[in-house]
């Protein structure tokens, strides 16, 4: 599942044009999901599939939060 996983970030990182590093960076693609399909993803649920908080720290998304990446990334 990882996999699938990863390359779901990959693709919405080519859609937003940046790599998810620094805290500014999930506020910016929160920012853009809202603007271009009119739902919100808090930041910090992107933090938490990102792995940004490290891996033991990652978690499983819902799946709605992966049809709303999914969505967005086209």
């Amino acid at each position: 599942m990882e996999k699938h996983y990863q390359e779901l970030r990959e693709k919405v990182e080519k859609v937003v044009g940046r790599k998810m590093e620094a805290p500014r960076d999930y506020d910016y693609l929160s920012t853009r999901i809202f603007s271009s399909i009119n739902t919100y993803i808090a930041p910090v649920t992107l933090k938490r599939f990102w792995g940004y908080f490290g891996k033991e720290r990652q978690k499983i998304p819902f799946r709605n939060t992966l049809n709303v990446l999914a969505q967005y990334a086209g």
